[in-house]
């Protein structure tokens, strides 16, 4: 990385002390602290990291700067930087997850929807299992909140760069996985968006009515909220930001539950 790249980063962020005492735990974009209770190398589900989706666009990776939003306990961002050669920029809310990121990437405390970069700044960015968590208990909050990072991921991108999502898809194409999105947006108030309880709930919403499904839900904790999209409405986000999105699959991941279930990768492109 150049040295004026570096000052470019070193002017606009906090960096991360790792060895500081932090006194508390930052919350997610969630809106509850939903990471504090995972280990350090866990992580709720798994989607595939668009390591080829990134080369497919760039000649050469190994002098590129990219940026890993929601980048948890550092899977992604290491899996970058030793796929792809280049270096690579952590961003979570979790002091935890960045505690256990490899520390040879730069590692620092932000919030998705207000970057804490200048503009133009990254070849690429990464966000692998963060869309998913962009929720709130208010829908068109949630919607916002989902506009405003892709704005703010074009706004970091230098002109041509680009930004890959991987994240959970709602449909069941490949994994056959039947998912009562209906039975869950009676408490979500988002189609798309899943509730999740603690302790989990036994049964499947599948197999449940409406009133069983409300009355479970006002007896017991919910736990957390996880969106899962389609792709016309991951598209959509994304142009509306100004990406082009030349291209998107269908493809399966896995739940924390262990269970195949859909996934979406998406390119988009600075234009």
């Amino acid at each position: 990385m150049s040295s004026s790249t570096r000052n470019s980063i070193d002017k606009s962020v906090f960096t991360v002390l790792i060895n500081a005492i932090i006194p508390s735990m930052l919350e997610s974009v969630n809106g509850v602290a939903v990471w504090k209770n995972y280990e350090a190398r866990s992580i709720p589900g798994s989607t595939r990291i668009p390591i080829q989706e990134i080369r497919n666009i760039f000649h050469s990776t190994s002098d590129l700067l990219g940026l890993d939003v929601g980048s948890g306990a550092g899977r992604s961002t290491e899996i970058l930087r030793k796929e792809l050669g280049c270096r690579v920029v952590a961003v979570d809310v979790s002091m935890r997850g960045l505690l256990a990121t490899d520390s040879t990437s730069l590692r620092i405390v932000g919030d998705a929807q207000l970057l804490p970069f200048e503009n133009e700044v990254f070849d690429f960015v990464n966000l692998a299992g963060l869309m998913a968590n962009l929720t709130h208990k208010e829908p068109e909050r949630a919607k916002a909140m989902r506009y405003q990072v892709a704005r703010e991921v074009y706004r970091c991108l230098k002109p041509e760069g680009c930004a890959v999502v991987s994240d959970f898809a709602a449909t069941g194409e490949l994994s056959g996985l039947k998912h009562n999105y209906r039975g869950h947006a009676l408490i979500t108030g988002e189609y798309g968006t899943s509730v999740g309880f603690s302790p989990p709930c036994p049964t499947d919403f599948e197999a449940m009515t409406d009133d069983e499904i409300l009355e479970y839900a006002g007896t017991h904790t919910i736990d957390r909220f996880t969106h899962h999209y389609s792709a016309s409405e991951l598209v959509e986000i994304f142009h509306q930001a100004g990406f082009k999105i030349p291209k998107y699959s269908i493809e399966l991941g896995k739940s924390s539950s262990g269970r195949e279930r859909d996934a979406i990768v998406l390119t988009a492109v600075k234009a």
